[in-house]
């Protein structure tokens, strides 16, 4: 697990307001997560994320039920890319004993802010889907997203983030923040990366296993809640879906 101490609270409070997301490649193994440089993949999604209208909770459901949809019939697959049903970002400040929705919205944010000794808040983000169910079964499933993050050229360690996942309701909540979930995969993020990178993580197994179900993925910094120091941690995501293959239904 990879920790830092933070830059100045001063530079990280300009890399926070330095945030604006940008505008998902390539497959791995989830053990790790590895990017690519945007417009260097073929396999760009080209998704709705967040469109859709407020739940009054600060998270977003996603009102647009269209997927986009590759029908190979030589071969008899079918690949849909379907947004969230469901987005948004949970924060805890442990020392004023708040746990509750952060004000973005949709927006997807795995990070970490210390300026004071009061005001130290961990924020993860939450995504949950209604998991189709084809006749014909699912056979290939990734979940694809962009990081966006500020960047500098002030010397920083990369943060490690993780993804895990669970059985979902289908609606954002604050129990979502800690919620009993499996680590599906760590990656890393980099301050120091000008480049958007678009990050593809295999899922066939767990989301074949939720076919008509609800399945969620919480992304959070692999640093403990204990971690103390004054700084900035972390990164958004953006451009997310879930890209599933089925067989078509003779």
């Amino acid at each position: 697990m990879k920790t830092k101490k933070c830059i100045d609270w001063s530079i990280g409070l300009a890399v926070l307001l330095a945030w604006a997301p940008f505008g998902c490649g390539h497959v791995i193994e989830p053990d790790e997560v590895e990017g690519v440089p945007d417009g260097e993949t073929d396999n760009d999604a080209d998704t709705d994320v967040d469109t859709g209208t407020d739940t009054g909770a600060d998270a977003d459901t996603d009102a647009d039920t269209d997927a986009d949809i590759d029908s190979d019939t030589d071969t008899g697959y079918t690949t849909v890319e379907i947004a969230p049903t469901v987005s948004g970002t949970l924060r805890h400040l442990p020392e004023l004993s708040i746990l509750d929705f952060a004000p973005v919205g949709g927006d997807v944010q795995s990070s970490y802010f210390k300026t004071t000794e009061e005001n130290r808040e961990f924020r993860r983000g939450i995504i949950e889907f209604d998991v189709p169910d084809p006749p014909g079964g699912i056979v290939g499933a990734q979940l694809v997203f962009s990081d966006y993050h500020a960047w500098t050229a002030y010397p920083m360690p990369p943060d490690e983030h993780l993804l895990k996942y669970y059985d979902a309701d289908v609606l954002v909540s604050v129990e979502d923040y800690d919620r009993g979930a499996t680590e599906l995969a760590s990656f890393e993020t980099d301050g120091n990366e000008p480049e958007v990178l678009d990050r593809t993580v295999e899922a066939t197994e767990i989301v074949a296993a939720h076919a008509g179900s609800g399945l969620g993925f919480r992304f959070q910094l692999a640093v403990p809640e204990t971690y103390n120091e004054e700084g900035f941690l972390g990164s958004g995501f953006s451009y997310i879906s879930l890209r599933i293959t089925f067989a078509e239904d003779d």
